[in-house]
């Protein structure tokens, strides 16, 4: 972004000129001087050396190419990040950011990435962090994110800094702060996603309402999940109930990715298989239980092999784009391996010996890590 507009006005008001005294000395109307300042036009290209010349400022200087340069590498590290993240190197996000606010320690969105790293990173040089260093991280990351609240002018990033400081919070123990952050948050009926489509309009309105779809289907997993109560908190709640919530979930999964293209959400599904498996070993349902491991391990296998980019061809998101850098985790491990170390667990002792786990296993052996 060009920023000759803001630079012509503080040499301006630095050698005490109006915009039509400026305009004189360049012989333009003071219309035109005020149009420059506002960016709502700019100087003839071959005016600009004359500017220069005037203010004894270089070209680079006038347009503001030092702050543009600082911009574009600004963006770089912010490409970096997200590609680290999307690849769960966390830790290697921690060094990168924490480098770049040594050169950039006003800037915004690198305080609230490096507060994020801090918070969720779970590893460092291939070894696991202990409680403690997690807990130590956290503390900085709150450290950083009340920092930023206190200053940030932009209200996407401030609302995503009380969310995720309520977390940071709730992490370290302050349950009453967390909750009061979280209280000040407005509900969904006062967010973008349920108010813009009445102002959009076209394409633009499409894409709009498909991202909100995919938005909403994450709310809606993040709600049903909790309110199968996996950790059998709700002693009324029978198993097969909390079963049947999750299954209703998965409905409304097949319903938006009706093609299977479910990308990122393939996770999501993989994980609802095997909570499903897990609880149906516990009522004693074998066959249930290995029907929905498959499912967790095709599902896993997938999204193991995500392409970088790919486009949505399901009906209600036809045409969305996929980014794989898009995506985040906090650990470098693959799904396979995630399902393949809970599989170990004693609950599965039972069908151990059946072919078909014995052929799950092999299945997502192939794309482990830490064999």
């Amino acid at each position: 972004m060009i920023l000759l507009g803001e630079n012509l006005k503080g040499l301006r008001k630095k050698k005490g000129l109006t915009q039509e005294q400026l305009a004189d000395v360049l012989g333009v109307s003071p219309q035109a001087v005020s149009r420059w300042e506002s960016e709502a036009t700019y100087p003839d290209i071959t005016m600009l050396p004359a500017i220069a010349n005037y203010f004894d400022v270089t070209l680079d200087d006038l347009i503001g190419m030092d702050k543009i340069r600082d911009e574009s590498n600004i963006e770089e590290i912010i490409q970096e990040y997200k590609v680290n993240f999307s690849q769960g190197r966390v830790d290697k996000n921690i060094t990168l950011l924490g480098e770049a606010l040594k050169r950039y320690p006003r800037n915004e969105q690198l305080l609230f990435s490096y507060a994020a790293s801090l918070a969720s990173c779970m590893e460092k040089d291939g070894r696991e962090l202990t409680e403690e260093e997690i807990r130590q991280n956290t503390l900085e990351a709150i450290k950083v994110g009340e920092r930023l609240l206190e200053s940030c002018n932009d209200l996407n990033l401030k609302i995503g800094t009380i969310k995720e400081l309520s977390f940071y919070y709730d992490k370290v123990g302050e349950k009453e702060k967390a909750i009061g952050l979280a209280e000040s948050l407005p509900g969904i009926w006062a967010c973008r996603t349920t108010i813009l489509d009445n102002f959009y309009t076209g394409e633009k309105r499409k894409r709009f309402l498909q991202d909100s779809i995919l938005s909403l289907a994450d709310v809606m997993y993040h709600t049903i999940i909790p309110l199968s109560d996996l950790n059998y908190e709700d002693d009324e709640l029978a198993t097969e109930d909390r079963i049947e919530m999750i299954g209703k979930m998965i409905t409304i999964f097949e319903t938006i990715f009706e093609k299977g293209d479910y990308y990122f959400y393939s996770v999501r599904m993989s994980d609802m298989y095997r909570y499903m498996a897990a609880m149906d070993m516990l009522i004693g349902r074998h066959g249930e239980a290995l029907s929905h491991l498959e499912l967790a391990a095709k599902y896993a296998v997938m999204n193991d092999t995500l392409p970088e980019k790919g486009t949505y061809t399901s009906l209600l998101i036809n045409g969305l784009e996929f980014d794989l850098t898009d995506t985040a985790k906090n650990f470098t491990f693959t799904k396979c391996d995630e399902l393949y170390n809970k599989l170990q667990w004693d609950r599965y002792d039972a069908i151990r010996t059946d072919q078909r786990f014995v052929d799950i296993l092999d299945k997502i052996s192939r794309y482990r890590t830490s064999c």
